[in-house]
């Protein structure tokens, strides 16, 4: 009989559209259901759900409550220059940093692993996954300069915060990728 893997993403409303893209992207996949869930769904059904329900929390632990409860059981946070991803038993968290002091190595880091994706074909779901995602969510030009010439401190500090937004949904989009594609295996196997 063949047994379906079933993923919840939790999403703060700024992610809806990677969450979206992800479960539809999982759900394509032979053994596997997927449902995109806001964080009030989750808090609403919470009661439900079996402890061995693969749940993915999109976003920080300032983003998303749910994120905070679970970093701090996650012992081991992969950090690639502020998108970061962990999981332990059943849940898993995927968010980015925002630091701008990062903002020219993730771009760099980014670049090299979008076209790595290109190129490379992989069998496992996790990879099949990973590369269709990361083609539905093409990379998005970071906000480099934005701090430029502008003298008032007050435009500098709405374009910094803006600049953080940015980098934080990019980060967050490729250490979504990230965990799909080198993780989403091994995250399933543990559970078996």
């Amino acid at each position: 009989m063949l047994f379906n893997k079933q993923v919840i993403v939790v999403y703060p409303e700024i992610y809806e559209q990677l969450a979206i893209t992800l479960q539809h992207q999982i759900s394509k996949q032979d053994g596997f259901d997927s449902a995109a869930w806001t964080i009030a769904h989750y808090r609403q059904n919470l009661p439900t759900l079996s402890g061995r329900s693969h749940v993915i929390f999109l976003g920080d632990g300032d983003e998303n409550p749910y994120s905070r409860i679970y970093l701090e059981q996650i012992d081991h946070i992969v950090n690639q220059q502020g998108a970061c991803y962990g999981f332990d038993g059943s849940k898993a968290v995927v968010f980015g940093e925002g630091k701008l002091a990062q903002a020219s190595a993730f771009d760099a880091l980014r670049r090299s692993l979008y076209q790595a994706s290109k190129l490379s074909g992989g069998l496992s779901a996790g990879a099949t996954i990973g590369a269709a995602f990361i083609l539905a969510n093409p990379m998005l030009p970071l906000l480099g300069g934005l701090l430029g010439s502008l003298g008032y401190q007050l435009v500098q500090l709405v374009q910094a915060k803006r600049a953080r937004k940015a980098l934080r949904r990019e980060q967050t989009k490729l250490a979504l990728y990230q965990f799909v594609a080198n993780e989403l295996d091994n995250w399933f196997a543990e559970q078996d």
